[in-house]
């Protein structure tokens, strides 16, 4: 399927995200910071995991997780950026349920607060990647019909993923995997690293046509 230069690509950036922040301290440990970091954090493991399944091949389980990446990622944005403090209580201690996904991106988007900078550009703003890839995601999340289409071929039940598909996928979840890694730098306030990560980013991001070669 992915060459070995394009898995290599992805674990080599996947693991110089984990390098970046790996023993990171929080500026503050309040319950807002605690509960958007632990999202960012889930956001990042679920990326992770990704990159290793699609390493593997184990490619509906990869595709399963976007969905619960990209999510996980937002609502660390929303509970961070725009939770009161009293909603972050609640939904520690009573798991109350934040707003929908379209409802959490536009109340950020609209705020306009740390998404601009080129590297941002060049992995696309969180209404372009729900746009995207939110509603067949939704379908490998749970199994639905374009998920069981990926397994239907005229020989009968077996692996149907085409590459461009998988690279589309592996391009998705590392823009989610930058901007957890990204926000996790930026709860630490050590801005040095956040700054290394977005120009990691933009190195990336701009290499991408070039996997394969």
């Amino acid at each position: 399927m992915l060459t070995e230069n394009e898995i290599s690509h992805a674990v080599q950036f996947a693991e110089k995200l984990h390098r970046s922040i790996n023993k990171l301290k929080l500026s503050d440990n309040n319950n807002k910071v605690l509960v958007s970091g632990a999202c960012f954090v889930i956001a990042r493991e679920h990326y992770h995991a990704i990159v290793c399944l699609i390493e593997e091949e184990i490619f509906p389980s990869a595709y399963a997780l976007f969905r619960v990446a990209f999510e996980a990622y937002v609502r660390g944005e929303w509970l961070l950026r725009c939770a009161d403090d009293e909603f972050v209580d609640d939904f520690i201690q009573k798991d109350k349920e934040p707003p929908k996904i379209n409802c959490m991106i536009k109340e950020l988007e609209e705020r306009n607060e740390g998404f601009e900078g080129e590297g941002f550009k060049k992995i696309g703003s969180l209404s372009q990647i729900k746009n995207n890839i939110w509603e067949p995601s939704c379908g490998w999340t749970h199994t639905g019909g374009d998920a069981v289409r990926h397994w239907i071929t005229k020989n009968g039940i077996e692996s149907n993923y085409k590459k461009e598909d998988v690279l589309e996928l592996l391009s998705a979840t590392e823009s989610i995997g930058a901007r957890a890694t990204m926000a996790i730098a930026s709860l630490s306030g050590d801005k040095n690293i956040a700054e290394d990560i977005l120009k990691a980013m933009e190195h990336h991001f701009s290499a991408q046509g070039e996997r394969g070669g």
